[in-house]
């Protein structure tokens, strides 16, 4: 391995990182958490492998959570347990995903793929491959957290997913054996995840010649990194806003307090907006961040800001670990980071996925170096 997840401490700056690249989606960290340590209690080595490690005609198996964290209504927990999903069979249904998918497709999966990073869709990768006792391999195919399936860098560059494997942690299951394109492989998972009442696990299967032309590699090990770093820095007693941006290679890009918090579930994802009012040098204006699932659009002063596909985080500015988007609250004082998108994104094919207009928007994506120079 090029790196082994070995105790707690090790496990949370992993988390931490994740967390933080996961622009406020990318799924909860406290699950994250609880996936790789109950691993780690069962004896099973937790870590990854550099991708040429694998080889070009491996089964390699992208494992993924679906859904958002929204939190469920009243008359949504009483239909849950009206339909029996009350007692989960799986504490990881993403292993259930692989098995059902190996099962359908009559192969072994050899490697598990992250589908993005995230509090628990990057963990859960690490605890299904450590479970199963099969590489994970360092790179995801997003560079932050998305939204979409259609999103992912396979589909951007036009590769087969399909068939995806579908299974709740009740045990639910489907098979997405054909759709008439990436968009609907999209809505059909997000409709199978309603049905779970907000989340299901997904697997595909690519061979590693594929996997390595699509993966973004060292994104695991990037994770740890910072997660690692933003510990030290505290340890320190050196934990700064300015610190962070430096070991992301970011700006920042404001700091306020949640005046305001917007949301709904729309087509499965969490959606909303953020009202941020400015203290310190940004004191006297206004910053709004609107999600769906993680941070994409941003207005300093109803003026267009950052957007994606350039990252979004946020971190809480009392503790400086990263905040998810379901986990951020109204009073609380938080800094907004901006991280350049990895290249793959910034390509015509990236930004039309991604970009400012694809989310509806009525102004187009300016690289954040050039933004923050305007």
């Amino acid at each position: 391995m090029i790196m082994e997840l070995v105790d707690d401490i090790a496990v949370d700056d992993l988390v931490r990182g994740a967390t933080f690249l996961g622009t406020g989606g990318g799924g909860s960290p406290a699950q994250g958490r609880m996936l790789l340590t109950s691993e780690l209690a069962s004896g099973h080595r937790c870590g990854w492998v550099d991708r040429e490690r694998i080889g070009d005609d491996a089964w390699t198996v992208c494992a993924t959570f679906m859904g958002n964290r929204a939190p469920l209504a009243p008359e949504e927990e009483r239909k849950r347990e009206e339909l029996g999903l009350s007692e989960p069979l799986f504490a990881n249904n993403l292993v259930g995903a692989v098995h059902q998918l190996e099962n359908y497709l009559g192969i072994s999966a050899q490697a598990i793929v992250a589908s993005e990073l995230g509090g628990s869709n990057t963990p859960g990768a690490l605890a299904t491959g450590a479970h199963l006792g099969i590489p994970v391999v360092d790179g995801d195919y997003a560079g932050r957290a998305l939204p979409e399936i259609a999103q992912m860098t396979p589909c951007l560059l036009g590769e087969n997913i399909l068939p995806v494997a579908a299974v709740d942690k009740w045990g639910n299951t489907a098979i997405i054996k054909e759709a008439t394109s990436y968009q609907l492989t999209e809505r059909m998972g997000k409709m199978l995840a309603m049905a779970s009442f907000g989340n299901t696990g997904l697997a595909f299967a690519l061979r590693g010649s594929v996997m390595k032309s699509a993966i973004i590699p060292g994104s695991l090990s990037r994770c740890y990194a910072i997660g690692r770093g933003i510990r030290e820095a505290g340890e320190q007693s050196k934990r700064t806003v300015e610190a962070i941006t430096s070991l992301c290679k970011g700006w920042l890009l404001y700091e306020g307090e949640v005046i305001r918090k917007e949301w709904k579930v729309l087509d499965g994802c969490y959606t909303g907006t953020h009202s941020v009012k400015g203290t310190g040098n940004f004191a006297g204006s206004l910053l709004r961040i609107w999600f769906k699932n993680e941070n994409h659009l941003t207005w300093l002063d109803n003026k267009p800001y950052v957007a994606s596909p350039d990252l979004v985080s946020q971190i809480d500015l009392q503790s400086y670990e990263p905040v998810p988007n379901h986990e951020l609250r109204k009073g609380q004082m938080i800094a907004v980071i901006g991280i350049r998108a990895h290249e793959l994104y910034r390509s015509p094919k990236g930004i039309s996925l991604t970009g400012p207009r694809h989310y509806d928007s009525d102004f187009n994506y300016v690289p954040i170096e050039d933004r923050l120079r305007s």
